[in-house]
């Protein structure tokens, strides 16, 4: 009960976090509209792990629970670290220490080291993707996309969905397409999304 409860003090620190980050990214015309349903959402999270993602949604490549136990804060923290070094050379065997963690005591942390380490595995795809795309295009969101809480994800999506239907998402299915095409580790990362951009048609 201790892990659980030391588990729901501190991902509320990175609840909080996140946010905040959240709030500032909103344009200020989705401030009535989003600003207030981004509110009542962290005020009033759903009854399901934080964390949450599909799980068939993310890559086979699940952590292991056969390395040495950690507690939650442990866990936590390496969770952030690998967060924050994702895109170094150090990162390689902190995602490697995750991949073989144990999460017997905190199984609700589970989800976001198995989004981790499914998306390390095709970081340089993804750089390269940016590179060719550029970082203002939908290879940029999922650049992005590759650290973030399950929550900031919502938010990123959110945020591509109504630039689409704007001028300036003109190209984005097109982008959707050609990541499916020349990237399908990228693409089965999120597939059901993805389809769901090249699906998208502009109204008026």
């Amino acid at each position: 009960m201790l892990g659980v409860q030391v588990v729901s003090e501190m991902r509320s620190k990175v609840e909080q976090q996140a946010y905040l980050r959240s709030m500032l990214l909103l344009n200020p015309s989705e401030w009535a509209g989003r600003g207030i349903a981004q509110r009542s959402e962290f005020l009033y999270p759903p009854n399901k792990s934080l964390l949450e993602n599909s799980p068939s949604q993310v890559s086979p490549q699940t952590p292991q629970a056969t390395g040495e136990a950690m507690d939650a804060h442990e866990l936590l923290r390496l969770i952030e670290d690998c967060r924050n070094q994702f895109w170094s050379p150090e990162s390689v065997g902190l995602l490697e220490t995750l991949a073989r963690t144990n999460f017997e005591s905190a199984p609700e942390l589970a989800t976001m080291a198995k989004r981790l380490v499914a998306w390390h595995v095709v970081r340089e795809q993804l750089r390269e993707l940016v590179m060719v795309l550029g970082l203002d295009s939908l290879a940029g969101t999922l650049h992005a996309m590759a650290t973030m809480t399950a929550r900031e994800i919502a938010l990123a999506k959110f945020s591509l969905e109504q630039r689409q239907r704007t001028r300036r998402g003109h190209g984005v299915s097109r982008q959707a397409m050609r990541i499916k095409r020349q990237a399908p580790e990228v693409y089965r990362l999120d597939s059901q999304w993805l389809d769901d951009v090249i699906r998208f048609k502009r109204r008026g």
